[in-house]
């Protein structure tokens, strides 16, 4: 009883339950990380009451729109901002004031205008963007759209708003002012109890995955449950999802709702008959409107082996979502690329030695895009299930490391937290690896492991909506890695982002997110190339304001494609971080946006990244850091000859050692008596390719 218990709770925080741990060992690796081609700089554009609404990943609040070349930014107010009328008191109504933040020039300079004001409706969590006609290129013509949850002072969730406001105004002027919209259904409020129209009908929490596209239409996704106030997920009763489509007709925005149900695919829990799913879904459209993906992480109903574990349930429309269609799901079994790339990189269940189960890692961030084949790819990471017994699909294991601190991954060779995108194609679902992390997320709660590495404060707060504005003692905001990927327009490339450290600078050296920076890889969906290297948007250089404390970051979900020069491409990343300057980093007081859409320069091998004899992934030094010898560890498709360098931080070859290896596992020792403390850089080259890695000497 007591574990089943256990499991509601952590499933209600949408925290994977954990299993008793084991001794690991340490290691770090990834791809060669080189810096932009162009300095990256982040400028402070605005600031919010307090940290909670940027919280949500899977929130877009972020958003490039191309045919406007405009940037929309959806945030609750600044303590500075007074909207008219004014609303200054209480302060849980103040914050509620929702402004958008437009820029046309990629963040040199910004208009701000209320798109949201209520004395008595507090808004919450708020996603959103630009509106623009179809065929239109003038500002002037466009609306700012938010929406997201609302609560008021008896403390629950009473319903949703979904606003609108023309950026047109009386003399042919845009209307970026402090006042919200006076249009009768402007400032639309949905109640969650009473009487519903037939359409959209009832739904919560349209915070989720927010979108526009060419065909004019407005989207989002907002959750179907019986009763959103309930404590636990059982108890809110939760059922799918509605997927909401806003038309622009007679100056306001009508709203239609379809829904999709959850609840009858997943295997239910035989004591609570809960469905085994996390609350989290995803959605993303083409660019033209036509076709999209709604995607959930549960327990498939009638799932067996390595495919019952907690993965993507995805339904599919090909007629901009007039019918949708149940995909089946990804078979872990059906391919040699799942069980080298996945299932080998993971613990087996505790129950069955030869069994190992992917379960999709929501609290480090998912992410979905459609690319310009109209295929999907779910982009995020895997933890290792506990069990496939029924009644535990929801918990995961735990791994003591040598540091004396307990993970979530092992951070060994080939058992790190790697980030994936899992690709659908003609022939079924296939995965590639993006890149590995040296860090996890640390906890949130006294209970959870890392909490005291969390770098923000302890002062508890309503930042999840899960916990109906109950304030838990101790809570703090997560510090993950917010895994992200961004389309260029066309579709042909996707920028994958996330936050992890340097754990050179940790504390303790441990493999906890506490000094996070901003990572970018890229994809040629048209070549199926992954990008050689990879870029820290957040270096010193940048800004001493945002260089490991990349916190709360959100990428837009299209990027701009500036130009492509033979093997490279350069692509403009809208991406914003939320953080303060405060020790520890404080939730509930006024915290600030930083933005950049600097140049990024991705390079691309002539072959294709599957085509190479050694993966960057696949390098491994250890022990790291290391004092008089390292082993390095890498994985050969066939038989050759490679050369391998120690380089120091001036970019110097200080050894260097040919070797002839085999196909399959080859390790070999390198000597470091000679070498003085810091980082250094291990490169193994194959004719014209090479993958490198660091490597601290103690």
């Amino acid at each position: 009883m007591k574990k089943k218990l256990l499991a509601a709770l952590l499933f209600l925080l949408r925290l994977p339950c954990f299993s008793q741990p084991i001794d690991v060992t340490l290691n770090q690796g990834g791809a060669v990380e080189r810096p932009a081609n162009a300095a990256i700089s982040w400028q402070k554009f605005s600031s919010s009451m307090n940290a909670f609404g940027v919280t949500e990943i899977s929130s877009k609040l972020l958003q490039y729109n191309d045919e406007l070349n405009a940037v929309s930014f959806i945030q609750r107010k600044s303590v500075t901002y007074t909207s008219s009328p004014a609303i200054n008191s209480p302060t849980s109504a103040s914050s509620g004031i929702i402004v958008a933040m437009v820029s046309t020039n990629q963040g040199i300079s910004w208009d701000s205008t209320n798109v949201w004001s209520n004395q008595t409706q507090w808004a919450r969590f708020p996603q959103g963007g630009l509106y623009n006609p179809s065929g239109n290129t003038n500002l002037a013509n466009a609306h700012v759209i938010a929406m997201g949850p609302i609560t008021y002072s008896s403390g629950y969730w009473t319903g949703s708003y979904i606003a609108s406001k023309p950026l047109s105004a009386p003399g042919n002027t845009l209307g970026f002012n402090n006042i919200a919209s006076t249009v009768p259904g402007a400032q639309q409020y949905f109640p969650n109890t009473g009487t519903f129209s037939p359409n959209p009908g009832k739904f919560d929490f349209p915070s989720l995955s927010f979108c526009t596209t060419d065909d004019g239409a407005v989207r989002t996704l907002a959750l179907a449950v019986g009763n959103f106030n309930g404590f636990s997920d059982y108890a809110k009763n939760y059922r799918g999802v509605k997927v909401l489509k806003g038309a622009f007709t007679s100056g306001i925005f009508n709203w239609t709702g379809d829904s999709i149900n959850i609840k009858s695919l997943v295997n239910n829990n035989s004591f609570y008959a809960e469905p085994q799913v996390i609350v989290e879904p995803h959605m993303a459209w083409n660019e033209s409107g036509t076709v999209g993906y709604v995607v959930h992480f549960g327990s498939r109903a009638g799932s067996v082996g390595v495919n019952k574990g907690i993965q993507p349930i995805v339904h599919k429309t090909t007629d901009g979502g007039n019918t949708w269609t149940l995909l089946p799901g990804i078979d872990f079994s059906s391919s040699q690329a799942f069980q080298l790339k996945v299932l080998n990189k993971l613990a087996t269940i505790k129950t069955n030695s030869n069994l190992a189960i992917p379960f999709f890692n929501t609290n480090e961030g998912i992410d979905c895009v459609v690319d310009s084949e109209n295929h999907l790819h779910i982009v995020g990471s895997i933890l290792s299930s506990y069990s496939d017994h029924t009644d535990s699909l929801l918990f995961t294991q735990l791994f003591n490391h040598s540091d004396g601190e307990t993970y979530h991954y092992r951070h060994s060779p080939g058992m790190r937290p790697y980030i994936y995108d899992f690709m659908e194609t003609n022939n079924g679902w296939n995965v590639e690896i993006v890149d590995s992390m040296l860090t996890e997320a640390p906890g949130v709660l006294t209970s959870q492991p890392g909490y005291s590495y969390n770098p923000w404060d302890s002062q508890g707060g309503s930042n999840d909506w899960h916990l109906n504005l109950v304030n838990i003692q101790n809570q703090k905001i997560s510090s993950a890695a917010r895994i992200q990927a961004s389309r260029t327009p066309d579709g042909k490339y996707i920028v994958y982002t996330w936050a992890e450290s340097d754990t050179t600078l940790t504390a303790q050296h441990t493999k906890w997110n506490s000094k996070p920076d901003i990572k970018a890889r890229a994809f040629d969906v048209t070549n199926k190339k992954m990008c050689d290297n990879k870029i820290n948007l957040t270096p010193m250089s940048s800004s001493i304001l945002v260089s490991g404390k990349a916190q709360l970051h959100h990428t837009s979900p299209r990027c701009i494609l500036v130009s492509k020069n033979g093997n490279s491409v350069d692509v403009n990343v809208p991406i914003t971080i939320t953080t303060n300057q405060n020790t520890p980093l404080t939730q509930q007081s006024s915290n600030d946006h930083f933005f950049t859409c600097s140049t990024l320069t991705f390079v691309f091998s002539v072959t294709g990244v599957t085509e190479h004899t050694i993966k960057s992934a696949d390098l491994n030094l250890f022990p790291n850091p290391a004092k008089n010898r390292v082993t390095v560890r890498f994985n050969s498709n066939n038989t050759a000859n490679v050369t391998i360098e120690l380089i120091d931080l001036m970019g110097k070859t200080i050894r260097k050692t040919d070797r002839n290896i085999v196909k399959g596992i080859n390790q070999t020792d390198l000597d470091l008596s000679d070498f003085e403390k810091g980082i250094y850089f291990v490169k193994v080259s194959l004719d014209t390719h090479s993958v490198t890695t660091k490597l601290i000497i103690e």
